[in-house]
C-alpha cells in the first residue's frame, strides 16, 4: 500500500473492510461450533453405559449396550460437531481425526474401540465442556477484537480527516506563519497516530493473554486474518496513515523553507 490517502478511505475492499467481513465469518464460525458441542454434550449425557459383565464359555460378537452406546456417541458426533456449515472448508478430517483433534488420543481410542463405559463417557463430557469453554473464550475474544477495530478505524478517520484539513486550496498561497500553524498541527497528529498504534498492540496483546494460550501460539489477528492480503490489517493502515502525515509534513516544512 503506498501512503495516498486515498488508500485509507474507508471502502468495503479496502484491508479495514476485508477485516470486518472476516472477523464476521470466524465469529460465526465459532458460534455454530459452540452450538454443535452443546447439542453434542446434552447428546451424550442421555447415553446410558453399561459396564461389561465377565463370562464364561467362547466370546461371540453380540451387540451390547456398551457398543450401542458407542454406535449412538458417533453419530451424535458427526450430526452435530462434523455437520456445521464450514467443516469440511475448515477441517475436513475423519470421524477420528477429530476426536483426537478435540478429546485428545485417549478418549478418541476408547470410542473407535467399541469401549464406552462410565469412564469414558466422564471423559468425553470433560472434554467437550472443555471445548465449549475454549469457543465461549474465543468468542469473547472476537467481540474485544471486534470493538478495538471499530474504535481503532473510528480514531484513524479521525486523523485523517484533519489532515486533510492541512491541504492547500488549488490556488492557495499561505503565509509562512500558516505554514508553521500546518506543522504543528501534522506533528500532533503524529503523536496521535503513534498513540492509536500503540494501543492498538496492547488490545492485541491482551487478547492473546484472555485465550490461555501459549505465547507462541499466533495471536489473534494471526489467526482471524491470516487469508487477507495483510496479515495485520489494522496496523498496516495505521503505518500508511504516519507516513502519509510524515509526508505531508515535509511537504510543508519544504515550503516553509521556500517562504522564507
Amino acid at each position: 500500500m503506498t501512503a495516498d490517502p486515498a488508500h485509507l478511505d474507508p471502502a468495503p475492499d479496502g484491508p479495514l473492510g476485508a477485516a470486518r467481513r472476516a472477523l464476521t465469518v470466524e465469529r460465526q464460525r465459532t458460534t455454530d461450533e459452540r452450538d454443535a458441542l452443546a447439542s453434542f454434550l446434552e447428546r451424550v449425557r442421555n447415553v446410558d453405559v453399561v459396564e461389561p459383565t465377565p463370562v464364561q464359555g467362547p466370546r461371540r460378537k453380540i451387540q451390547t449396550p456398551q457398543t450401542t452406546g458407542v454406535a449412538t456417541v458417533r453419530d451424535a458426533y458427526v450430526e452435530t460437531v462434523m455437520s456445521v456449515p464450514h467443516y469440511d472448508e475448515e477441517y475436513g478430517d475423519s470421524y477420528v481425526e477429530s476426536l483426537e483433534a478435540e478429546f485428545g488420543a485417549d478418549v478418541a481410542a476408547a470410542l473407535v474401540q467399541g469401549h464406552f463405559g462410565e469412564y469414558c463417557k466422564q471423559s468425553v463430557l470433560a472434554k467437550t465442556e472443555q471445548a465449549l469453554d475454549e469457543r465461549e473464550r474465543f468468542l469473547s475474544t472476537l467481540d474485544a477484537e471486534r470493538e478495538s477495530l471499530a474504535d481503532t478505524e473510528e480514531r484513524i478517520h479521525t486523523i485523517l480527516d484533519r489532515v486533510e484539513g492541512t491541504v492547500d486550496d488549488e490556488d492557495g498561497k499561505p503565509s509562512f506563519s500558516a505554514l508553521e500553524g500546518r506543522r504543528s498541527t501534522l506533528q500532533n497528529l503524529q503523536a496521535e497516530c503513534d498513540e492509536v498504534a500503540a494501543d492498538r498492540q496492547a488490545a492485541i496483546r491482551r487478547q492473546h493473554r484472555q485465550l490461555w494460550v501459549p505465547r507462541s501460539a499466533p495471536d489473534v489477528p494471526a489467526y482471524v486474518y491470516q487469508g487477507l492480503d495483510e496479515t495485520y490489517p489494522v496496523l498496516s493502515t495505521i503505518a500508511d496513515l504516519g507516513e502519509c502525515i510524515t509526508n505531508r509534513r515535509r511537504t510543508v516544512e519544504r515550503r516553509m523553507s521556500e517562504a522564507k
